[in-house]
């Protein structure tokens, strides 16, 4: 299917509204630009045809993704080192996180 450029500037229709939306629209639900979390949520506009986009701006997104995942990061720092102060060994920590108890002394670990 070919792809097209969405009038939305490439962003999605949830930008900004929507927690987990992802800001880059990837595909059109009908007319509809739509991120991948947002198609992925999305049931009402589950009967319209579905149309690929390209990004609009891939440099802009990757800057704005990687800003979010640096903040996830120090996010999921705090909380491992507030596990770790609860209590909870790095063990605890790493099957929740899905790891082993070394990887998340080495990732976590404060000096």
């Amino acid at each position: 299917m070919a792809r097209a450029k969405t009038e939305a500037g490439g962003r999605c229709h949830n930008d900004g509204a929507l927690i987990g939306c992802q800001g880059a629209a990837v595909l059109l639900r009908g007319s509809v630009p739509l991120c991948q979390f947002c198609e992925d949520s999305s049931s009402s506009l589950k009967r319209l045809p579905v149309r690929r986009v390209r990004p609009a701006d891939p440099l802009g997104d990757l800057r704005r993704l990687q800003q979010r995942r640096r903040r996830i990061e120090d996010e999921l720092d705090q909380l491992v080192h507030a596990a770790y102060l609860a209590g909870h060994s790095y063990g605890e920590v790493g099957l929740v996180l899905g790891v082993s108890r070394q990887a998340v002394r080495q990732r976590h670990l404060r000096g």
